[in-house]
């Protein structure tokens, strides 16, 4: 019988998950970028986001909860217990989509570089043509062995 083998991006214990309440943590693509690039993260991911901006991001699928609104991307982060928004209980991986950051304020906060780099990372990534952003990369100057060795950690390619 065939095992199949599922990498782990992130993990919590129960009792960090329930301490953590919700918090959606607003960053804007250029800052994203910029700390991305000063941490070294994966030249494909950084390839993507600077070429198509946040649609990169597989917000469906990655980074549940989460949304980009007027070009700021809102990471979620809940125990997945509802939330308060004016006199209503609102389950926070849907708040994004029915109420405006405005109230949601008292949820937001502004990005840190460990939030960033936990969640914006090459396996949120969508599908995309792994040989035009190939292509690209080489006329940028970038090497190849360094481009397939981060691109083994694409999912697209690890299936």
């Amino acid at each position: 019988m065939m095992k199949r083998l599922r990498k782990v991006v992130a993990a919590q214990t129960v009792t960090d998950v329930s301490s953590i309440g919700t918090t959606y943590h607003r960053i804007t693509l250029d800052d994203c970028v910029k700390l991305l690039q000063r941490d070294k993260a994966n030249v494909w991911l950084l390839q993507r986001l600077e070429s198509v901006g946040w649609e990169a991001i597989d917000l469906k699928n990655a980074l549940f909860g989460s949304d980009v609104i007027d070009d700021v991307l809102y990471i979620c982060c809940t125990d997945g217990k509802d939330i308060q928004v004016g006199d209503s209980l609102v389950d926070p991986e849907m708040a994004l989509r029915g109420y405006s950051p405005e109230e949601l304020r008292s949820y937001i906060v502004d990005a840190d570089d460990k939030i960033v780099k936990r969640y914006v990372t090459e396996f949120a990534l969508v599908e995309f043509d792994i040989d035009e952003s190939a292509e690209q990369l080489l006329k940028e100057g970038k090497s190849f062995i360094d481009l397939m060795e981060a691109a083994q950690n694409l999912p697209q390619l690890n299936r």
